[in-house]
């Protein structure tokens, strides 16, 4: 008897100690497929891959706004937070940054032939020009992107869209 209650203090203990330390570090205390439950309140992960508070006080907040207010003062109007690595389930402080929102645009933009930028993988590549004979070589769009190291083929549909031009037009 003595034994089996000295054993469960000890797992008390350690448990709450545990979770102490993750609750701390990654605002999580449970995590399931798309919900979690944070020391803000239930999460659920939205389509657009970023998580909202669907409970309690901050209900309808985004995770990462809030980890980011509680650590570093409140965000200005205008501004975005922005997740360093990319990946929106990462919203440990140390993962996010403030940025204005052209220069928040400005990053995620950058490479994939904006038009107010125009420095992209396409244009150094050789532009219309290297589109035209990868087309008449064969290639579909996705190959055109995966060649030019894109992860998908929507800066080349993008690219084509600002010039007001279609892959069967060039």
């Amino acid at each position: 008897m003595c034994k089996t209650f000295y054993l469960f203090i000890y797992l008390f203990i350690y448990y709450n100690l545990f979770f102490y330390k993750y609750i701390k570090y990654n605002n999580v205390i449970k995590k399931g497929t798309n919900d979690m439950i944070t020391e803000y309140g239930n999460a659920c992960k939205r389509k657009d891959g970023y998580y909202q508070i669907t409970s309690g006080i901050h209900k309808g907040k985004l995770l990462h706004r809030l980890v980011y207010e509680n650590n570093f003062g409140s965000i200005p109007k205008g501004f975005h937070i922005h997740h360093i690595d990319g990946n929106k389930e990462n919203n440990v402080p140390g993962n996010l940054m403030i940025l204005s929102k052209s220069n928040h645009h400005h990053l995620h933009m950058k490479g994939t032939n904006h038009p107010l930028w125009n420095k992209g993988r396409i244009d150094k590549a050789g532009g219309l020009d290297f589109l035209s004979a990868a087309k008449n070589i064969g290639m579909t769009i996705k190959e055109v992107a995966d060649d030019l190291e894109y992860t998908n083929a929507a800066p080349v549909y993008q690219y084509l869209n600002i010039r007001n031009l279609r892959w069967n037009q060039i």
